[in-house]
């Protein structure tokens, strides 16, 4: 016999006045916190999910979030309880835990344990593949032979790819007739329109023991529209995440297998590619052309770091940088070049240079503090659009003094309310660095 945890006080711990009920049937189980409804139908009744809110009629959904261990067991409903619901501020007593349990324990009893064992490896997609299952007996024969081919990657990929979760009951039932009959081919290619469609089913069927994302599924959709990067994949024993996203955000140009296999540990030199990938955008086409051949003949990986890591320094300097957002005064030098931020960078050790995108995107500004303690000084833009002291590093980011800090402050404060208003340019904001020390790290 299990011994149940004692309701106790606890002063240290915050109430809540969330409402909760828990309402089991024959027919279905009804889940309501803070007026929210989910209501999940009986396997033997009318097995689905409906969700249900104040004054509105109850609407079918298809949960995303795993319900069953990978051994088919139930999850603790409170493993998932902010993602059924929007509750995250609250504090979850004993006694809900244990009412939750017991009637999650009742609903899922309900379905086919084979069934429950048979979709645990799907994670995110356990609902989905139960719904076809109980619309149609004989996919899970079917789900039984792809777990063991696979490990089931064609059929999530083909939940994603079909867009499955967003179908009407009655479409998803004859999707899962289309999985029982088609060909593999044949259903990547009508769901896809892709010329890639039997490379892109080869891949489906492969990519690693674990079943993957949504997002991993529909970015290599989105890559495979790529002829050249179509090759590419094609020619990877197995793509990881990583290198797709880095199909996903580099153009051609930029890519080999070599580049490719760099993401695998060097992050550093992947993220100069995206910003060289950036700056391109605002230069001539024969520098691109230029570059494009210099980092597909890079040769060996060591070679290939080191030409990537130069070009980034060259276009930087190609670049139009963008002037001081704040008037002139003779304690604060405006670092206005990607080569002035260098040499900042190298006296004051920091980092600096590796901000460089942050100043062309209008994120931040840097200046050089002449006064008595050396500083790297920084300013971002305010929700006013003009500009405002955001901190300040002293040499290898040491901290200032108080009376240092307020005097830059007090500077600052005075120029910005001579030139309120001006933006560096008109990209957006969208970092919003708060502090010299987040941004300035030490290399």
């Amino acid at each position: 016999m299990e011994q149940l945890e004692l309701e106790l006080a606890d002063q240290n711990r915050r109430r809540s006045n969330l409402e909760w009920q828990y309402r089991y049937s024959g027919e279905s189980l009804v889940e309501t916190v803070n007026r929210q409804r989910l209501i999940y139908g009986h396997w033997d009744h009318l097995f689905g999910c409906w969700q249900s809110r104040p004054n509105e009629n109850p609407k079918e959904t298809v949960p995303n979030w795993p319900i069953f261990t990978v051994n088919g067991t139930w999850c603790d409903p409170i493993d998932q309880i902010c993602t059924r619901f929007n509750c995250s501020q609250y504090v979850f007593t004993s006694k809900w835990h244990r009412q939750a349990n017991a009637a999650f324990a009742a609903y899922f009893s309900s379905i086919p344990r084979p069934y429950r064992s048979l979709v645990g490896p799907l994670g995110k997609f356990q609902w989905l593949a139960l719904d076809l299952i109980w619309q149609c007996e004989e996919f899970a024969r079917h789900l039984d032979q792809e777990l063991l081919q696979n490990n089931g990657h064609f059929v999530c990929a083909m939940f994603v790819i079909a867009d499955a979760f967003n179908m009407t009951r009655s479409r998803r039932a004859e999707f899962a007739r289309e999985l029982l009959s088609k060909n593999r081919t044949d259903l990547v290619r009508t769901y896809t329109g892709s010329d890639q469609a039997r490379s892109l089913e080869k891949i489906i069927s492969s990519p690693g023991n674990d079943t993957q994302s949504s997002e991993y599924y529909s970015t290599l959709v989105e890559v495979m529209k790529c002829p050249s990067k179509a090759k590419l994949v094609a020619h990877n024993a197995y793509i990881t995440w990583e290198k797709l996203e880095l199909l996903r955000d580099l153009p051609e140009c930029l890519l080999s297998s070599n580049v490719l296999n760099l993401s695998d540990d060097d992050f550093e030199s992947t993220d100069q590619l995206r910003r060289i990938s950036g700056y391109l955008k605002d230069l001539p086409n024969h520098i691109e052309q230029s570059i494009s051949q210099s980092i597909k003949a890079g040769g060996k990986i060591e070679n290939l770091k080191s030409r990537i890591h130069k070009w980034e320094i060259k276009l930087r300097q190609l670049v139009k940088f963008p002037g001081s957002p704040i008037a002139s005064h003779r304690l604060l030098a405006p670092l206005d070049s990607p080569h002035e931020m260098y040499r900042e960078g190298l006296k004051m050790g920091n980092c600096l240079f590796e901000l460089v995108e942050d100043c062309l995107d209008g994120d931040a500004y840097f200046y050089r503090w002449r006064g008595e303690e050396p500083a790297t000084v920084m300013l971002i833009p305010d929700f006013d659009g003009g500009w405002e002291f955001a901190g300040a590093s002293g040499n290898k980011n040491q901290s200032l003094s108080q009376k240092t800090i307020q005097y830059i402050e007090a500077i600052v404060e005075k120029l910005t309310e001579q030139r309120h208003g001006i933006a560096i340019n008109e990209l957006g904001h969208g970092l919003r660095l708060r502090t010299a020390e987040d941004a300035l790290v030490k290399c």
